[in-house]
């Protein structure tokens, strides 16, 4: 089956399926087939069989395929190869029907398909290298349930690394590579499926799932990829990503049209992503449109910027300073290029910061501004909600006017007043406070009586001396009426009287 979708002006194809997968072997004949019998079925001819375990060990290399024939054995490939003949439709490994089977440490090459399971359930793959294949490396279709690939490689073969296809569900594939192949990982018309910790990087695609919902993809790496990193296509609903990445993609960007994105949304909804990086794409980090609705993401990595958002329709990626901070504003190092992709786009965007990037700002002050050329730092001009949420640390705003660089700026904090003392008084305000000479012989009970929260006293090295009498003060903080905070009295010399 060939699907045919259009996207900025180029026409994606995408060969999901077999529908008349054919056993051909080398030679056009079924060649080899494994049995629980006891001679293995043909297993004595190219390795040896243990009827106890039911298993298969090959010993030799071969030049045509082979079919499992019956439910319950292990082929184990002891690092054999299996090399075809690059034949249409020829398979290397064929699982039938069949449960309860375990490949282990085989090497598939120069097939159609590398190893196919069709209608198989409860079967697991573990070590097989899969790679130079016409087509497929591992393709699961019709069925194919409840089976365990892990750590299998599938490589430089000319259509996906791996597939599964036609309501093959609940399969659970970890740790596996997919390099060089047209589609690293594909989900096409199957469900709760698990990936986890996989490595689909320098493909065309990387991750697609293609009509497939509720699956969960946890930990994998679709990076460097010529076009997009993790693709969901037509329907894709209600499924769950946490802790991808999906960065460096599109390196084809400059040699002809199509997707190199990091992370791409196309008629899929009610997705999960949490925890994502998606950075340094060629154009987009991540992109929504036709009607992708409901979609939550929540702490994506874009370059050096982490957000949080639902939205609809739209595209953004990480962007650098597009102009100076505007008078008496300072940004927080965080720059988003957001656009919109319909008519009625819109983007609820929480951008997430630190104490740290606040340096001189007044935190309640922040606001996400929008430089379109100019600045407009008022955002009610561009958004309907919006505000600083100083408790969880990130500043909101709910965008419906796009094509521009949206900032978090914050009012510079003005500093506290700065006021000169060379003689014995009251402190009742806030503010900061310096000695510009001692005061000697002062005669009185306390010379520096601070009754304010928020003051700093700074000595400046001077000498504030008393005339050594009982319970005299240098400086007394004591509010009769409050317990006082956040009060500092530093480089101060107190002769003759104590500092309490």
């Amino acid at each position: 089956m060939i699907k045919s979708n259009a996207y900025r002006g180029y026409s994606l194809r995408i060969a999901v399926g077999i529908t008349a997968l054919v056993l051909l072997m080398a030679g056009g004949a079924v060649a080899k087939s494994i049995r629980d019998d006891a001679t293995g079925g043909d297993c004595t001819s190219f390795g040896t069989w243990n009827a106890a375990t039911k298993t298969c060990t090959m010993t030799t290399d071969l030049t045509e395929g082979i079919q499992i024939a019956s439910s319950g054995v292990t082929l184990d490939g002891n690092g054999r190869t299996i090399t075809g003949s690059n034949i249409l439709q020829s398979i290397g490994l064929s699982l039938p029907g069949r449960s309860g089977v375990t490949i282990k440490n085989l090497n598939v090459i120069q097939f159609s398909t590398g190893v196919y399971l069709s209608n198989s359930n409860n079967n697991y793959l573990i070590g097989n290298n899969a790679n130079s294949n016409n087509e497929d490396g591992i393709f699961l279709e019709y069925y194919s349930n409840n089976n365990t690939l892990i750590g299998n490689n599938a490589s430089n073969n000319g259509l996906r690394g791996f597939e599964l296809s036609h309501s093959s569900n609940n399969n659970t594939l970890i740790g596996n590579n997919a390099s060089n192949n047209s589609i690293g990982i594909l989900l096409y018309s199957s469900s709760n499926n698990n990936l986890t910790g996989n490595n689909a990087s320098n493909n065309d695609f990387g991750i697609f799932p293609y009509i497939s919902s509720n699956n969960n993809l946890t930990g994998n790496n679709a990076n460097s990829n010529t076009q997009t990193g993790i693709y969901l296509q037509q329907f894709s609903n209600n499924n769950t990503l946490i802790g991808n990445n999906a960065s460096n993609n599109g390196g084809n960007y400059a040699s002809n049209n199509g997707f190199y994105d990091g992370i791409f949304l196309s008629q899929s909804s009610d997705n999960n992503l949490t925890n994502n990086t998606a950075k340094n794409n060629a154009i987009w980090d991540f992109y929504s449109q036709a009607d992708s609705l409901n979609n939550i993401v929540t702490n994506l990595e874009i370059g050096y910027t982490v957000i949080s958002f639902e939205s609809k329709d739209i595209a953004l990626r990480n962007a650098s300073a597009p102009a100076s901070d505007p008078a008496n504003f300072q940004n927080i190092g965080k720059y988003i290029n957001a656009t919109s992709n319909s008519a009625d786009s819109w983007l609820f965007l929480n951008v997430s910061y630190t104490e740290s990037d606040l340096g001189s700002l007044n935190e309640s002050t922040l606001r996400i501004s929008k430089n379109n050329g100019s600045w407009i730092t008022d955002p009610s001009a561009f958004a309907n909600n919006f505000g600083v949420n100083t408790a969880e640390n990130y500043v909101f705003a709910n965008i419906t006017n796009f094509g521009s660089i949206f900032v978090p700026l914050g009012v510079i904090s003005t500093p506290p007043p700065l006021t000169n003392i060379n003689s014995c008084q009251d402190i009742s305000s806030a503010g900061e406070y310096v000695l510009n000479a001692s005061i000697l012989n002062s005669g009185v009970s306390s010379c520096i009586n601070i009754t304010s929260n928020d003051v700093v006293f700074d000595g400046a090295g001077y000498t504030i001396d008393g005339v050594d009498t009982v319970n005299t003060y240098g400086v007394y903080v004591y509010n009769s009426t409050t317990a006082l905070t956040n009060v500092t009295v530093k480089n101060l010399n107190v002769t003759d009287s104590v500092l309490r």
